[in-house]
């Protein structure tokens, strides 16, 4: 039998449907036009397409993957983020839907504050670095430094910055938090933005499989209450910030409050809580005072 893409495409969603994968018919269009380079559209526009059995051959092996748990975004190696696509791989975080708020909402901050023509940013624990590559794309006047402990997510988000053209106005920093005494990564900034680990220690083991067995512990782990880095980033950000800087933290469930009450501690005011599309308190900003 000689398949097309459409037919592909048909008889692969009926064996994820089949096999109980989330969304079938997007991951089968996704797993597709990954291995015959087309975009997803393509799968449509071009569907009378042969393909050959190199191609199926590859697909199936791929899907074997998904079916086994992988995640999809690790099997293609790569996931979109704010419109943008960004290399991906196991050993950094796979970013998630929700961690767009954050990008979003740094965005507005930035311009209320009347910073968004040329700020520096600073990403603490920057994973696959979608977060500051995103606002750089964003912002084109921006400047942004990154750190994470992960050789492999330090290299990562080289990749990453180079593909999107954006690797001439990024320094990485393997390091923790904000690094040495002479680090780049010491400020000032405008802002300072993070995703970091904020499940606490006793649940991971709970988490979904496709989280807990794929995604880095160290991203994940914040601590036996979940505010273990997040309470850190608070307390050595005002020193990296320049007076009326921005602080932008994503948290979990049920922890804006508390993590508004740190950063008001910590001599931050203008506290603001920003919900994610499924109603969730997920992001937490405030701004030090302009002196």
């Amino acid at each position: 039998m000689i398949w097309d893409v459409l037919s592909a495409h048909r008889h692969l969603t009926g064996h994820l449907t089949k096999s109980g994968v989330e969304s079938p018919r997007i991951a089968a269009e996704i797993l597709l036009s990954h291995v015959m380079g087309m975009d997803r559209i393509g799968i449509y526009s071009r569907h009378d397409e042969p393909v050959s059995r190199d191609k199926l051959d590859e697909v199936n092996a791929l899907s074997r993957r998904l079916v086994a748990g992988e995640p999809l975004q690790l099997v293609v190696g790569n996931t979109q983020f704010m419109s943008y696509v960004f290399e991906v791989e196991r050993g950094a975080l796979i970013p998630r839907p929700e961690t767009e708020v954050l990008v979003e909402k740094t965005v507005a901050h930035l311009e209320a504050a009347g910073m968004n023509r040329a700020p520096l940013l600073c990403d603490v624990g920057a994973g696959a670095g979608v977060i500051a590559i995103s606002l750089l794309k964003l912002l084109p006047g921006a400047r942004a430094v990154v750190t994470d402990s992960s050789s492999l997510a330090a290299a990562l988000t080289q990749r990453n910055a180079e593909r999107l053209g954006v690797a001439d106005r990024i320094q990485i920093v393997q390091a923790p938090y904000f690094g040495a005494a002479d680090s780049p990564a010491q400020g000032p900034f405008d802002a300072v933005i993070s995703n970091p680990p904020y499940i606490r220690t006793g649940d991971i083991a709970g988490l979904d499989p496709v989280v807990r067995d794929y995604d880095p512990h160290t991203a994940l782990d914040g601590g036996p209450d979940g505010f273990t880095v997040i309470r850190e980033i608070i307390r050595l950000a005002p020193e990296r910030l320049a007076p009326g800087g921005i602080l932008g933290l994503e948290v979990g469930m049920g922890q804006a409050g508390e993590t508004a009450v740190i950063m008001r501690a910590a001599g931050f005011s203008d506290i603001t809580v920003h919900k994610d599309l499924a109603d969730i308190e997920r992001c937490v900003f405030g701004r030090l005072p302009a002196r």
